[in-house]
């Protein structure tokens, strides 16, 4: 049978080779494939998140080194400093009327904000000069269409609030808490809510995007993909919300800034995006 098969179609060696063509020219194939369509995600990803990474000149201990004092002055400024100058002052928040509660959250922002920037410039005193992409503020470049179609993104990030909420519902002992925000939007004092205004729109989104995406989001692209940094400081920055019923929402928000900031290598329209997004969620409270 097997002398049949050689002498109707070939000699073994001519067939072995033959085979041998076969499996190159399918390996080929497949390699050629894997290349298109690994280069076609680079395409895409080029697109979304801009060229390359930044220039860092730091390692991984001063990032985690910023990281973690910035979270443990927000949380020393905000809940032992601020509240102990108030009582030495004679003042308590609780005995404050509205407008009063929102100048003290507008001070307590300011103070927390300014001491993480004051902590980030000192841990990064000793590497400047930096690099001119860093910390860029500029009016300039196409950034506008970006950040309207990151506004459109808004009703899916509600969507998403929801979807969070069903996966992690609030637990039916929990107490409800009703926020000084949400006091003063029922008490209709105007005084108040532009201040809060002026702390949720204004204030937030400056701190929170030059941590997260002036600095975090850049530092990681010395160490991984701009997606994969795009994806990991939008998970630090949804977690340092503290809210897991929330979490969803602030990381695909995240992602969306982040975009935006890799594609601009420019803080403005991600911090705008940012401010909108909070005066949409402050608006939406005032219905």
């Amino acid at each position: 049978m097997r002398f049949w098969c050689f002498t109707r179609g070939g000699s073994a060696s001519e067939i072995h080779g033959f085979a041998e063509e076969s499996a190159k020219s399918e390996t080929v194939k497949l390699n050629d494939a894997k290349e298109d369509w690994v280069s076609g995600l680079t395409r895409v990803a080029a697109t979304l998140f801009g060229a390359g990474s930044w220039t860092v000149p730091w390692t991984l201990k001063t990032i985690v080194q910023v990281m973690l004092l910035w979270i443990a002055s927000f949380w020393l400024v905000g809940s032992w400093i601020i509240p102990l100058l108030a009582h030495t002052a004679g003042f308590r928040k609780e005995s404050l009327t509205y407008r009063g509660q929102a100048l003290y959250s507008l001070l307590t922002d300011v103070a927390e904000g300014l001491t993480g920037i004051v902590i980030l410039q000192h841990c990064l005193a000793r590497f400047y000069p930096l690099p001119s992409d860093w910390f860029k503020f500029s009016l300039k470049g196409k950034w506008h269409f970006d950040v309207g179609l990151g506004c459109l993104m808004f009703p899916l990030v509600n969507h998403l609030s929801q979807v969070n909420l069903n996966l992690l519902p609030l637990l039916p002992s929990a107490p409800v808490a009703v926020s000084n925000v949400e006091q003063s939007i029922v008490a209709r004092d105007p005084v108040a809510m532009v201040l809060y205004a002026v702390v949720v729109s204004v204030c937030a989104p400056i701190w929170e995007e030059i941590v997260f995406r002036g600095f975090l989001l850049p530092s990681l692209t010395k160490y991984m993909p701009v997606w994969c940094s795009v994806l990991v400081s939008s998970v630090a920055f949804a977690l340092a919300h503290f809210n897991m019923q929330r979490m969803l929402p602030l990381v695909f928000l995240g992602m969306v800034m982040g975009s935006i900031f890799t594609r601009s290598r420019n803080l403005l329209p991600s911090m705008l995006l940012h401010s909108l997004w909070n005066a949409f969620v402050f608006l939406d409270l005032m219905k």
